[in-house]
């Protein structure tokens, strides 16, 4: 095998004197008219045919007009890959086919992306520098950046969520940053912004009502979305609202002090002036008060809960002749200390009432009920035609500081307390969804959806539904929120058993049992609305109407499984949601055709790990393995070219290996990927060299796989670790 093959200068003359011999043989006349999208002196091309030489290839001749016309008399005999060049500068079309273009597709998406002219397409209309026409527009986005930053960057599922992959804004000097995106992609556009490094994260935000991240579960992403035609965007780093504050809501019940849309505050006093929000201790997903009682404080030093303003609350404490108390979380590293809550109207603090509790727990978090019916004694009596809207807390109220010592408290979540109720709660957590109505529905009901009781809402994103009397049968039922029946069918057929009464495939209903008790569900799934969902991305390499998964979940139907959603560019998303609570083995449908895998397993590959490599070879999701990217009835990229390497072509050595290995090529090697045997992609190693060594003394031993890319094709070697 000759490892520095090379074309010499004759043998390169003879290729290119047989090509146009070739050439000489057909009529057709090849026109390729490029639009120039500014002024321009020369426009040539370059390619293969010309060794890559910028200066090597044609020069087109000027229309007058902004377009520029190559003339191929006859046209070539081979398809013709090529790139455009206008006065001296090389078009780069990385960015419009990572952005969904087509005009580029001999690409890797990331180092070149060249245009083809394939044998009887006819004549060709381009524009130079872009895959869409000159008239197209481009994305303007303004970002708004609150404090001091060195870069700002976008990133998103077309920069594979590398924080410095995306374009970079440029500083206007005056706190914002501008992107252009010239042109703008051709389809939906999911982005966020990178500021020195570090993602925004918006979920909070949209939790608490924002509308700026709409590509969301309200858990564990939230995603901007610029869409076609929308035009030029503004937006703020980190947040939906504006740097200066203006579109925070003031707080009202309950007070979690969470989220950036809402302006919460504290003020502390005589002692108690070091309060502040902070992260808590315990918990970092948590955001509490922290309370420095200091070692002069006063016996009644104290918090105010309330914004700069000192308006309190947005709206008076729902207080009630059958419901006058309220519930505060507290942390004191003392048991058997008082705490006292004051409420009192905002605009007039003679409208008070105070009562008191008492610490049961040292060193950790506790819940606290305040009743204001028994106010402390000798103060005023709770007046339910006040508007109390002002509260405050004190610790160890009564004591000073030079008594007690300087002391850290906490508190965290404000609310009124929730009355023990007869009958039967079924308390729904409707997931962060903004619900107007929880409604439920059964055959108790005739499956009306209108004709169910409804849920109360509880404030804190859980409705209780009261049931009195209880039911003295067994109970069929499901839940309606804002008119949107849950459907739990995937649950049940994901493994879960919330919804018993069930044929997993046209319906799934819950079921209450006599003398089961009172029930806490999440309102269109199975599990908690924390628990993660699985989001299975395929790239499909020829034209689909259907790309379903099958598997044992779905009894290996391949009708039964879930139906992905088309991204227009040839790729399609399952969402299952929420995630299974085990492995998921599955197989992708592409129009009613399930794919095999078998081949490309005994090949080398590992994309299909539950194989026998003879019969079956089988996908597999892992417990907590997040986001899955794969390619119907292959393990490698549909632009990947499949046996176009040898066992003749390649070398690698030594094979088990305790440290590295050599790979050796006839051709020069582009690239090298390194895959477990789960399918997951550990390293890529991009090279120009006929030989690359491998390192994989940091690995564990085991079965790796490698996908080597040369002469425009791919070949998969398992390569075994000791």
């Amino acid at each position: 095998m000759n490892l520095n093959r090379l074309f010499t200068k004759s043998a390169l003359i003879a290729l290119f004197l047989t090509l146009f011999s070739v050439m000489n043989a057909f009529s057709q006349t090849l026109t390729i008219t490029t639009s120039v999208c500014t002024s321009a002196n020369e426009v040539r091309m370059t390619g293969p045919f010309w060794q890559w030489n910028p200066t090597g290839g044609p020069v087109a001749v000027s229309n007058g007009d902004g377009t520029w016309t190559f003339t191929f008399n006859p046209a070539p005999a081979a398809d013709m890959e090529y790139i455009l060049i206008v006065d001296g500068v090389q078009e780069d079309l990385i960015s419009d086919m990572q952005n969904g273009g087509t005009c580029a597709p001999l690409t890797d998406y990331f180092s070149y992306a060249n245009r083809k002219w394939v044998v009887g397409s006819g004549d060709v209309n381009i524009s130079y520098d872009r895959c869409v026409p000159c008239s197209y527009p481009d994305i303007v986005i303004t970002t708004e950046v609150c404090s001091a930053v060195t870069s700002v960057r976008l990133t998103g599922p077309i920069w594979q969520w590398n924080p410095n992959y995306g374009p970079a804004a440029v500083s206007n000097g005056d706190g914002t940053y501008t992107f252009t995106i010239s042109p703008a992609p051709n389809d939906t556009l999911e982005y966020l912004l990178v500021k020195d490094g570090v993602v925004e994260n918006l979920i909070q935000e949209m939790v608490n009502g924002g509308g700026c991240a709409p590509i969301t579960d309200n858990s564990t992403y939230a995603n901007r979305r610029w869409l076609l035609g929308e035009g030029a965007v503004s937006n703020t780093y980190g947040q939906c609202g504006a740097c200066g504050g203006t579109s925070l809501t003031q707080m009202d019940l309950p007070v979690t002090f969470e989220g950036t849309t809402v302006e919460y505050g504290v003020i502390g006093f005589e002692g108690a002036q070091a309060s502040t929000i902070e992260v808590d201790p315990t918990n970092a997903a948590n955001t509490v008060v922290k309370v420095v009682k200091s070692a002069t404080a006063q016996p009644w030093a104290g918090t105010t809960i309330t914004a700069a303003a000192a308006l309190g609350l947005a709206t008076p404490i729902p207080f009630t002749s059958t419901n006058k108390s309220m519930k505060l979380r507290v942390w004191s590293p003392d048991a058997g200390i008082t705490v006292r809550l004051k409420v009192e109207e905002h605009g007039d603090p003679t409208h008070k009432v105070e009562t008191d509790a008492v610490t049961t727990e040292s060193g950790q978090w506790e819940t606290l009920t305040f009743d204001f019916a028994n106010q402390v004694t000798g103060t005023d009596v709770i007046n339910l035609a006040y508007t109390y809207d002002k509260p405050s807390v004190f610790f160890n109220y009564g004591v000073n500081g030079a008594t007690a010592g300087e002391k850290t408290y906490y508190f965290d979540d404000l609310k009124m307390f929730t009355q023990a109720a007869s009958g039967l709660q079924i308390t729904v957590d409707v997931c962060s969804i903004a619900a107007n109505e929880v409604r439920m529905t059964g055959p108790f009901w005739s499956w009306d959806p209108t004709a169910g009781p409804f849920a109360v809402n509880n404030n804190d994103g859980t409705w209780t539904f009261t049931l009195d009397p209880v039911p003295t049968a067994d109970m069929e039922y499901l839940i309606i929120v804002n008119g949107v029946q849950e459907s739990l069918i995937s649950d049940m057929q994901n493994g879960g058993n919330c919804a018993p009464v069930t044929d997993f495939f046209g319906y799934a209903n819950r079921k209450w049992v006599v003398g089961s008790g009172n029930v806490f569900i999440s309102y269109d799934r199975c599990v908690p609305c924390s628990y993660p969902n699985i989001v299975i991305t395929t790239e499909v390499c020829t034209p689909a109407t259907t790309v379903k998964l099958t598997g044992p979940n779905w009894q290996w139907n391949p009708n039964f499984g879930p139906t992905a959603v088309s991204n227009g560019d040839g790729t399609y998303t399952f969402t299952i949601s929420p995630a299974p609570n085990d492995t998921l083995e599955y197989l992708l449908v592409k129009d009613g055709v399930v794919e095999n895998l078998v081949q490309e397993m005994v090949n080398g590959a590992g994309c299909a790990p539950i194989t026998d490599y003879s019969t079956y070879a089988n996908r597999r999701w892992l417990l907590g393995q997040g986001a899955v990217a794969n390619t119907y009835g292959r393990c490698s990229p549909c632009s990947v070219g499949i046996g176009e390497l040898t066992d003749n072509d390649l070398v690698v050595f030594p094979n088990p290996t305790n440290t590295s290995v050599n790979v050796i090529s006839e051709f020069t090697i582009e690239k090298i990927e390194v895959y477990s045997m789960l399918g997951e992609l550990i390293s890529t190693k991009n090279t120009t060299s006929n030989e690359v060594n491998v390192e994989l003394q940091n690995l564990a031993s085991g079965v790796y796989t490698f996908n080597v890319f040369a002469n425009g094709g791919m070949k998969t070697v398992r390569v075994i670790k000791n």
